[in-house]
């Protein structure tokens, strides 16, 4: 927790976002894995995470992704992986443009002679095409692994809601969190309380006070698939583009985790302790 550093990795053509997951089955054992989006080379980095020391081994094989597309739409921004219990994992991929309809693509891991190759499984996703200044995009991703569901903030617009399992199909379940926003919708997280409740974590970014939107982990009833929103919590958070939550004991000082948030113009990543976020949402 005192952010030492381990190990730096290097070349990478500028990394844009990285996701873990666990227990993924190459060749005779499970590893932890660290898959980051390598923008400029248009792939992803896949390594293995050694469990008692944190550092890293190389183990992808053929990543290039989105090689369909052309420009912008050829750079990997967003991530999030995806597995169901102990089914297959995917990787889950936003680029830096893209249209109005499959925006995103879906991945599956595929362990290969001791490294990981990526099979397309499908595109889907809705974008509203809304641009400021020419941004305004879809980069934060996050899935709820055991509601198998996937989030993604169209940033100018709002949050969109999808099965993450592709044989579910690719029909939009919600579009929510429209309105109220100063900044864009970026960094998304998931905050575990029991099995079916938490939270989803969604950050207003803003200059020198970036903003928390809390927004009910299930939906708000049989037949809206929308998430409620409960609380907005203000932050000191500058211009904030990622978010993490963990729901783990991390020590005496977090016990019940922590929510971090970027930093961006002090270079820096802010850590909340869950109990102070906590204690501002107002359940209704």
């Amino acid at each position: 927790m005192d952010g030492k550093i381990v190990e730096k990795v290097t070349p990478i053509d500028r990394p844009n976002n990285v996701d873990v997951d666990y227990d993924f089955q190459l060749g005779d054992k499970k590893v932890d894995l660290a898959v980051l989006t390598e923008r400029k080379a248009g792939k992803l980095r896949i390594f293995a995470i050694d469990q008692s020391s944190g550092k890293l081994t190389d183990v992808g094989g053929n990543t290039a992704i989105l090689g369909e597309a052309e420009g912008d739409a050829r750079e990997p921004m967003g991530i999030s992986l995806y597995r169901e219990g102990e089914g297959e994992m995917y990787a889950i991929v936003a680029p830096k443009s893209g249209g109005k309809t499959n925006y995103l693509a879906q991945y599956r891991l595929v362990a290969n002679a001791g490294k990981i190759d990526l099979k397309l499984v499908r595109r889907f996703g809705n974008f509203s095409g809304l641009t400021k200044e020419g941004e305004g995009e879809i980069e934060a991703i996050v899935v709820d692994d055991a509601m198998g569901i996937v989030y993604y903030s169209d940033e100018l617009a709002g949050i969109r809601k999808y099965w993450a399992d592709p044989a579910k199909g690719g029909a939009e379940l919600a579009f929510f969190g429209r309105d109220k926003y100063v900044g864009d919708r970026e960094g998304l997280a998931i905050y575990e309380t029991g099995e079916g409740e938490g939270f989803l974590l969604s950050v207003d970014q803003i200059e020198k006070k970036s903003r928390i939107f809390v927004y009910s982990r299930s939906r708000t009833s049989e037949t809206d698939w929308s998430n409620k929103a409960l609380r907005v919590i203000e932050t000191p958070a500058d211009s904030t583009d990622g978010m993490e939550a963990v729901n783990r004991d991390l020590g005496p000082d977090f016990p019940e985790g922590i929510v971090v948030m970027m930093d961006s113009i002090n270079k820096r990543f802010l850590i909340f302790d869950w109990r102070d976020i906590a204690g501002r949402i107002t359940v209704r």
